[in-house]
């Protein structure tokens, strides 16, 4: 077991935004005959709830709601702005949100727990080109800290633990040489890490935009690009989701929610300032931060292959079971 001590607040995600939401609220419109542009068939729900991390990863929700994808399937969409997959897995499960957003490793953990998370969409990919990666680790100056297995005894923020950001920086230990059994983690928000990390709270921050570039732009050092590093280059980290109870009671919604992503995934990836003015637009970021912010990819499709590497690596480090998930298990059917 790696050695874990709590700090500061409860888990938070990068970039908060404050006041972020879209769409009409209210419950669906059972029986509704909205048709779609694309022909799709009526639509079991129109108003619908997504339970959102408001991060760069998830960019496409709000382009699918500003450029009218969500109202061209004939859905209203309201945006719930919410702290981490922690707290949206159990919205999703309980009905108080139809769908979700996450990275792949919570919904892996989720399944292996019994719960019926299905993947109904793609969000973002992990970069293809090293340079891009929107995460780091991030050390002061150190000749003592020069790659990961030099975390070794050290202490190490994250924002969560047991999450997607603890996980690829144990893993980058270990491809480094290093033991992440003895690395302490502790949980801390991200913007809280830097302060921390000069102050000689933490010995290092495992980070994601905006925190990677601006922690750069302080001094700090980056000995690894975990995301890049560890999972497949192309390929998802990020998804939106919903129970199997409610894909099964409304599958033409569920389509209909995936058709406006895929369209919104296409934008993103033409249109990298429209990504910009986003997270401008929603997430309160002055311009000069998002202009030098790494962004993610947003293929339209989820990877089988990116979830199978998920899975390795969270059975490597001792997160799941072994054998306890396969793709199969959180893909739709």
């Amino acid at each position: 077991m790696k050695k874990r001590a709590l700090a500061g607040a409860a888990i938070a995600a990068a970039l908060l935004l404050t006041g972020c939401s879209g769409g009409s609220s209210g419950s669906g419109d059972a029986g509704g005959d909205v048709d779609s542009d694309a022909g799709a068939a009526a639509l079991e729900q129109t108003s619908v709830t997504l339970g959102l991390v408001p991060v760069a990863d998830f960019v496409t929700a709000y382009i699918a709601q500003d450029e009218g994808y969500f109202a061209d399937e004939g859905l209203e969409v309201k945006m719930e702005v919410m702290q981490n997959a922690a707290a949206i897995v159990p919205g999703v499960m309980n009905g108080q949100v139809h769908f979700g957003t996450a990275a792949i490793s919570p919904l892996i953990s989720a399944s292996e727990q019994g719960l019926p998370v299905v993947i109904v969409a793609n969000a973002a990919d992990v970069p293809l080109a090293v340079e891009d990666d929107p995460t780091a680790i991030l050390v002061k100056p150190d000749p003592g800290i020069a790659s990961p297995k030099d975390l070794e005894g050290k202490v190490v923020a994250v924002n969560a633990l047991q999450a997607a950001v603890e996980l690829v920086v144990s893993q980058s230990v270990e491809n480094d040489g290093g033991d992440p059994s003895e690395v302490t983690y502790v949980a801390m928000p991200f913007p809280d890490m830097a302060a921390a990390l000069e102050r000689g709270d933490i010995d290092a921050a495992g980070v994601i935009e905006p925190f990677r570039s601006s922690g750069l732009a302080a001094g700090f050092v980056s000995i690894a690009s975990p995301f890049h590093e560890v999972l497949v280059p192309g390929k998802s980290h990020a998804v939106y989701f919903s129970s199997k109870q409610f894909i099964a009671e409304a599958p033409n919604t569920v389509a209909a929610f995936d058709r406006a992503l895929r369209r919104a995934s296409e934008t993103a990836n033409e249109n990298p300032e429209l990504v910009r003015e986003m997270l401008q637009k929603y997430g309160n970021l002055p311009a000069e931060v998002t202009e030098r912010i790494n962004l993610p990819g947003y293929s339209p499709e989820p990877s089988s292959e990116a979830i199978e590497r998920y899975i390795s690596v969270m059975e490597a480090q001792g997160f799941i079971a072994p054998g306890a998930v396969t793709p199969a298990d959180i893909l739709p059917q």
